[in-house]
């Protein structure tokens, strides 16, 4: 087996989604005696002991020629390389977390899948850099979609629940991953093989067709924030020309102000039912979910330790065991990633955080303003632009960037790679070139 097999391999694992810990039980199950005997715990850690097997067998490579041990240049590069120190600072917080081995297996999930990502970015050839890995991503969470969709009709119960609250049926996912994931990215591929791949009539029939069984499990999922962005998803790629940014302000704003005259104008039937159901009957609205609850107990903890925080991942996790006992609320997560960075690794974790967000958005402006210049630069810029809008909800919504979710990783590794691409081109030719201005087929604006 080469090596990028290897790593090929490691990917594909980490991005399928064993089975994580979050069942609602205590800390010390995740690493009791019992823990060989749950066959989910004993996938979750094979998988990453086989990808933390790859990723030192690529690093020590080099040492019996004396080279030393190799470090991906795409991990030290932007965006990334802020993203790296903050899963280092995750790693170290170990020393007083009150769950450390809890802690330091999390810690080396987040660092090991930024490594192999960033090893297989740096393999990928200079003019189609990061390419290679958005296609593996696509792949794998179209046969997560596929599995999903399966599942789904042999019996709905395998990938979803009804809620008890609302009486309607959410897809909360399989195997994979959950709650519309695999049906967003499913769907942005279909739209992006649309507009610059399908050519024939039956290839763009069946990327409509795909893309709207996409949104019949999107919206299945009842999750509101991944509606959003399938709705953004639509705009920036289905429609819209060459992208600027008062064209994406002016996206941003329409796009929010159409979804808040869904929620208000209930004359309109048609808007209003959706709104409804796409988000759970506007429940608990004023407080996001109970999230801005959680925020506020959270943040009460993080003033006790604001400089270092309590730990990576146990200290939320133990809090929210706390939470769910004092309140009765059902609340998994923090539902947060700018209060979860703060508590876990405190000030000094968290600054590296939002300097990796913010290096990533300026990363991701400058691709789209020259994107005019080739179709592969145009694709990458709007996926990007896409899920940065994502990662910027995630800070109130939901842990991803704190978490160090795989899209999160992968996004900040290839527009850190992309631009480092396109500088280096462009200092040396002054132009985008040897990037082909049309490598996968004429563009449909």
């Amino acid at each position: 087996m080469t090596i990028k097999t290897l790593l090929v391999v490691s990917f594909a694992l980490i991005a399928s989604g064993p089975p994580r810990f979050f069942g609602g039980g205590e800390l010390d199950e995740a690493f009791g005696a019992n823990v060989l005997a749950n066959p989910d715990y004993l996938v979750e850690i094979l998988v990453w002991g086989f990808a933390a097997l790859a990723v030192g067998l690529v690093a020590t490579r080099g040492l019996p020629q004396g080279r030393g041990i190799a470090f991906p240049l795409s991990a030290r590069t932007g965006s990334a390389k802020w993203y790296s120190l903050y899963a280092v600072v995750c790693l170290i917080s170990t020393v007083w977390s009150s769950a450390p081995l809890y802690t330091l297996f999390f810690a080396s999930k987040m660092l090991i899948a930024i490594l192999v990502v960033s090893y297989l970015v740096d393999r990928d050839p200079p003019d189609l850099i990061g390419w290679q890995v958005l296609k593996a991503l696509v792949y794998v969470f179209a046969v997560g979609f596929a599995v999903t969709v399966l599942s789904f009709f042999i019996n709905p119960e395998l990938v979803g629940r009804y809620e008890p609250h609302t009486g309607s049926y959410r897809l909360a996912g399989g195997t994979f991953s959950g709650f519309g994931s695999e049906a967003l990215l499913t769907g942005l591929a279909a739209l992006v093989y649309l507009r610059y791949y399908a050519r024939r009539t039956r290839e763009q029939v069946l990327a409509v067709l795909v893309y709207a069984v996409t949104w019949v499990f999107l919206l299945m999922s009842l999750t509101r924030g991944a509606i959003f962005i399938g709705l953004l998803g639509l705009v920036v790629i289905g429609f819209m020309g060459r992208l600027s940014l008062s064209r994406m302000a002016l996206m941003l704003f329409g796009v929010s102000f159409f979804i808040m005259l869904m929620s208000f104008d209930k004359t309109v039937n048609l808007f209003f039912s959706f709104t409804m159901y796409a988000t759970r009957g506007m429940e608990h609205l004023d407080t996001l979910t109970g999230r801005t609850l959680v925020a506020e107990y959270l943040l009460a903890l993080w003033k006790e330790s604001p400089v270092l925080g309590h730990g990576y991942a146990s200290s939320s996790r133990l809090a929210l065991i706390e939470y769910v006992e004092l309140t009765g609320r059902k609340i998994a997560s923090a539902h947060g990633s700018s209060w979860k960075a703060l508590v876990e690794v405190g000030v000094v974790g968290a600054t590296f955080m939002f300097i990796s967000f913010t290096l990533a958005w300026y990363e991701t402006i400058r691709i789209l303003r020259r994107s005019a210049q080739a179709v592969y630069v145009d694709i990458i810029g709007r996926l990007a632009f896409i899920f940065m809008v994502s990662a910027s909800l995630s800070m109130v919504t939901n842990d991803s960037f704190a978490d160090g979710s795989l899209r999160v990783i992968v996004l900040l590794v290839v527009v850190a790679s992309v631009n480092r691409r396109l500088d280096l081109v462009w200092r040396n030719s002054g132009a985008i070139g040897p990037f082909p201005r049309q490598p996968h087929g004429p563009v449909r604006s």
